[in-house]
């Protein structure tokens, strides 16, 4: 993948690899460069960054070795209106992955609260769990 962003290959080319090979978006190089890193450094389509992204979210804001995020490979490849659009591209999709991001820890948290008991640990520490087994077993006469 790293070859086929870095030497403009067809971007239908680049959906297959992704589509047989979805793993390989994540396969960094010697410098912690992602096929994402080297795909916004070369101002490549923005299908191909999307392609890039449906197999690695996250991979959106992962920097290199040297701290480079996609967005700053971009920045530095140049200001031609691909690198642009790459750059507004990514900028709205870290923006919305934060939302969702947020969102998923809330509804975790109020989930988690719904689930838990009151009191998870009795005075002693012992937890909650093992003071009630030990009623139900000396309630059964065991």
């Amino acid at each position: 993948i790293h070859y086929a962003c870095s030497h403009d290959l067809p971007s239908d080319i680049i959906e297959i690899l992704l589509r047989e090979f979805p793993a390989s978006a994540g396969c960094g190089d010697h410098n912690g460069w992602l096929p994402i890193h080297v795909a916004c450094r070369r101002g490549v389509s923005l299908s191909v960054v999307e392609n890039l992204l449906n197999c690695l979210p996250q991979s959106a804001d992962i920097t290199t070795n040297k701290g480079s995020t996609p967005i700053m490979c971009a920045s530095k490849g140049g200001e031609s209106q691909s690198h642009n659009n790459i750059i507004h591209f990514l900028e709205d999709y870290i923006r919305n992955l934060s939302l969702k991001e947020k969102k998923a820890v809330m509804k975790k948290l109020t989930d988690k609260k719904k689930l838990e008991p009151p009191e998870t640990l009795m005075p002693m520490g012992f937890p909650a769990t093992a003071t009630l087994h030990h009623r139900n077993v000396h309630a059964r006469g065991a």
